[in-house]
C-alpha cells in the first residue's frame, strides 16, 4: 500500500512529501504533549506502580492505492465529503474446463449478468454501464494488482472491443429483475453480448484449461460512461452462452438447447480501479475544525497517530519507576466515531458512509509489508479496533474503537535507545474468520484494506469532550 505523508522522517520509509495540502493537515493538527496526571500508587522499595495520560498528535495522509483483490467490487460514481470517487473494475472468467460442445452446435446469444443488493448515493440518478473485453493483456493470478491499475495496459477500449452493442441505462433502485435466495434478494442488470464475443466465447468449441481460455478470452473490462450519483456493489456476475445442436433420437430429428456458464470467482482474478477527483477542493472543510480528523475508503484518507515514545520514558521509567525495569501493564487507547448514528438520514450526504466495523492501527512503517505478505494483527505492530457501541447518562449512543499498545509500549521502554516517536496508521479493514466445528475457536484468517465506501470522523486531541489520550499503567520492577 502506497500512502503520502507531510512528514519527513527516517522512521518512516513508505512515506513521502505531500502536497501543500497535507503540509496544512499536520501543521493544523499538530500540538505539544502534555501530561494530564501523575500519580504513584505504591511507593515500595521492591515494585513501583505509575500511572500517566499523554495526549496524542494527530495527522492525515492520502492512501495513493491499495492492493485490489475484493470479494466483492464498486461500480459507479459519487459525490461524497472528501471527494469524488470513480470506480470500474478488470475481470476474468471461469470456463467450463474440459468440456467441448457438440459437433454441429449453433451458437445462439450469450448475456452477462451484473448482480448487487446494495449501492452508496442515489438509487433513483441514472448510469450507463458500458463493457469492453481485454485485447492488451490479462491478469496474472499470483501477482498484486492495486486500485490505481492501469486500464490502458489490458484494454483500447476500441470499437472492436465493445461487447454489448449500446451501454445499458439503469437505476439502482429500480432493477428489471431479482434473484431470490434464502437469506437475500439480488438485483440483476442483463446485458446481450454482441455475436462478435459469443464467437470469442466459445473458443473454438472446447476449454482444454484455464490458462489457455485466459490467454485466448483475456476478460472483461466494466466501467460507466454516464452518472455521478450511485456506485453500485456488484456482489457476483457471470456469462451465460445459449446453444443448440441437433442429433437423431430413434430414427427422429431431435433439436436440444443447452447453456454453458463462465463465473467470475476466486479461481480467476478481479481488479477494483478506484479514482478519486475533486480532493483538493475539500482540502477548506477538512480544515475547518481541528478536533477532528478523517479516515475514509477504499484508497482514499487515513489518520496517523504520534505516540510519544521518548517522553513516554523520561515520564514513566524515569520520573515514576525510579530508573526500575519498566513494564507496561495497560496502555488504552480509545479512537471515537463521532459521525456514528443508528438512523442515516437519506437527505445528508455526509451520513450515506458511516464507520466500518474493523479498523487496523498499524505502525506506519510496517504497512506496506503486512499487506503485502497478508499478514494477521498481532499485538505491537498490527492491532485490530472493533467498532464498539455504548450509551451514556444521556442515552446517547457513543461509538469508538480501542486499543491495547501495553506490549508494543514495553518493548520500546526495554530499549536502550528508544525511538523519540511510534507512529501509527488508522486503516478500515475487511476481516475473514474461521470457526472451528470441534473446538469453536474463531480465528482471524485474513486481513485486508476495506474495498467499500466508509467515513469516520475520529476525536483528536483538542477535542473538549473526549480528547484522544493514551493512558498508561506501568509497573517498576
Amino acid at each position: 500500500m502506497k500512502i503520502h505523508t507531510t512528514h519527513i522522517s527516517r522512521r518512516v520509509e513508505m512515506l513521502k512529501v505531500a502536497s501543500l495540502l497535507f503540509v496544512l493537515f499536520a501543521l493544523f493538527s499538530c500540538s505539544t504533549d502534555k501530561k494530564t496526571g501523575l500519580s504513584v500508587l505504591d511507593t515500595n522499595d521492591e515494585i513501583l506502580v505509575g500511572t500517566d495520560t499523554f495526549r496524542l498528535q494527530t495527522y492525515m495522509i492520502q492512501a495513493e492505492h491499495i492492493p485490489s483483490d475484493p470479494d466483492s467490487v464498486l461500480l459507479g460514481e459519487a459525490d461524497n465529503n472528501l471527494g469524488t470517487l470513480h470506480a470500474d473494475f478488470i475481470t476474468q472468467l471461469t470456463c467450463p474446463e474440459g468440456f467441448e460442445f457438440p459437433d454441429n452446435t449453433v451458437l445462439d446469444s450469450a448475456v452477462l449478468t451484473l448482480y448487487y443488493q446494495n449501492w452508496y448515493g442515489d438509487g433513483n440518478s441514472p448510469m450507463a454501464i458500458n463493457i469492453y473485453q481485454l485485447d492488451r493483456g490479462t491478469l496474472d493470478y499470483d501477482s498484486i494488482y492495486y486500485s490505481d491499475i492501469d486500464i490502458n495496459e489490458f484494454c483500447s477500449q476500441a470499437d472492436s472491443t465493445k461487447a454489448v452493442a449500446q451501454p445499458r441505462i439503469i437505476t439502482a433502485a429500480s432493477p428489471t429483475n431479482t434473484f431470490t435466495t434464502t437469506s437475500s434478494t439480488l438485483s440483476l442488470i442483463n446485458f446481450r453480448l454482441t455475436d462478435r464475443m459469443v464467437n470469442r466465447l466459445f473458443n473454438n468449441g472446447k476449454y482444454p484449461s484455464q490458462e489457455q481460455f485466459n490467454n485466448d478470452f483475456k476478460g472483461l473490462f466494466i466501467t460507466t460512461s454516464f452518472g455521478s450519483a450511485t456506485i453500485l456493489y456488484i456482489e457476483n456476475m457471470a456469462v451465460t452462452l445459449y446453444y443448440h445442436f441437433d442429433y437423431r433420437l430413434d430414427g427422429q430429428d431431435t433439436t436440444t438447447t443447452d447453456v454453458v456458464y463462465f463465473y467470475s470467482t476466486d479461481e480467476v482474478r478481479n481488479v477494483n480501479r478506484i479514482m478519486y477527483r475533486h480532493t483538493h477542493d475539500y482540502a477548506a472543510e477538512l480544515l475547518k475544525d481541528s478536533t477532528i480528523s478523517y479516515i475514509a475508503s477504499p484508497a482514499n484518507i487515513y489518520t496517523v497517530i504520534d505516540i510519544p515514545i521518548a517522553r513516554m520514558v523520561s515520564s514513566v521509567k524515569d520520573s515514576i519507576l525510579n530508573g526500575k525495569r519498566p513494564y507496561v501493564n495497560s496502555a488504552e487507547i480509545k479512537v471515537y466515531a463521532t459521525n456514528y448514528t443508528t438512523e442515516i438520514d437519506p437527505d445528508d450526504i455526509t451520513q450515506w458512509a458511516q464507520p466500518p466495523q474493523y479498523m487496523l492501527m498499524i505502525a506506519a512503517d510496517y504497512v506496506e509489508d503486512f499487506f503485502y505478505s497478508r499478514s494477521l494483527p498481532n499485538d505491537s505492530t498490527a492491532m485490530l479496533g472493533v467498532l464498539t457501541t455504548t450509551t451514556d447518562s444521556l442515552d446517547n449512543t457513543l461509538a469508538y474503537y480501542s486499543y491495547d499498545l501495553s506490549y508494543a509500549l514495553t518493548e520500546y521502554l526495554h530499549n536502550p535507545e528508544p525511538v523519540d516517536t511510534f507512529s501509527v496508521v488508522l486503516i478500515p479493514v475487511s476481516v475473514a474468520a474461521q470457526t472451528s466445528s470441534s473446538s469453536g475457536t474463531t480465528v482471524i484468517t485474513s486481513v485486508r484494506p476495506l474495498q467499500i465506501i466508509t467515513n469516520t470522523v475520529v476525536n483528536t486531541e483538542f477535542n473538549k469532550d473526549f480528547p484522544l489520550r493514551l493512558s498508561v499503567v506501568a509497573t517498576g520492577l
